[in-house]
């Protein structure tokens, strides 16, 4: 099977000049073979189901962290029709700045996935899974998924629907612990604490 390499750049998919011309795709051996030489610069590399190679760069402003908008109609749809926990976990957690001022918003199109809850400052994703999340294939998307996000330089935390239902304030306290070691580490702030 051959295999496109391609880059990303500001949200657009271009062909790596450097690797191969427009109308030429190489295999994936010679492209890993190529990637440990030195010769393919990137900060990730991540295979779609078409076996398109995408050469990545960080989820940053400059391409709208990665947002897919052929995914915004079925997020809308999935926003409507919250499951228990997570709408627990966005009206008592996250909801308008609770969590330290940061802003998260729900069921967000990143890559070719939805992220049940996505804060950009923070560049963290929070995913909940409920009882069909135990079954091999969904546990085998589930790993894909975390794999590309964090590639895309985001930090998967990951909760039980029953942990946020029984108890919300651990799972609360657990997201607080984590901003407050990005903010000791990184000095991140909340956009709207910041002094322009």
């Amino acid at each position: 099977m051959r295999t496109t390499i391609r880059t990303r750049h500001d949200g657009l998919y271009s062909m790596a000049p450097d690797l191969c011309s427009p109308s030429r795709s190489i295999g994936r051996d010679s492209f890993c073979r190529q990637a440990k030489a030195g010769v393919v610069k990137s900060a990730s590399v991540n295979y779609s189901k078409s076996q398109t190679i995408y050469l990545m760069s960080p989820s940053n402003k400059n391409n709208h962290y990665l947002y897919n908008n052929r995914l915004q109609p079925h997020a809308g749809q999935l926003r409507k029709t919250l499951t228990k926990s997570e709408s627990c976990l966005w009206k008592y957690v996250l909801k308008a700045g609770l969590m330290k001022g940061y802003v998260f918003r729900r069921q967000r199109p990143i890559l070719h996935y939805i992220a049940d809850f996505m804060c950009k400052e923070l560049m963290l994703v929070i995913e909940l899974d409920g009882a069909t999340h135990f079954e091999a294939d969904v546990v085998k998307k589930d790993k894909r998924k975390q794999q590309d996000l964090q590639a895309a330089g985001y930090t998967v935390l990951r909760f039980w629907d029953d942990e946020v239902l029984e108890h919300i304030t651990y799972v609360q306290q657990v997201i607080l612990d984590w901003i407050e070691v990005q903010e000791q580490e990184k000095g991140i702030r909340p956009f709207r604490d910041r002094k322009v």
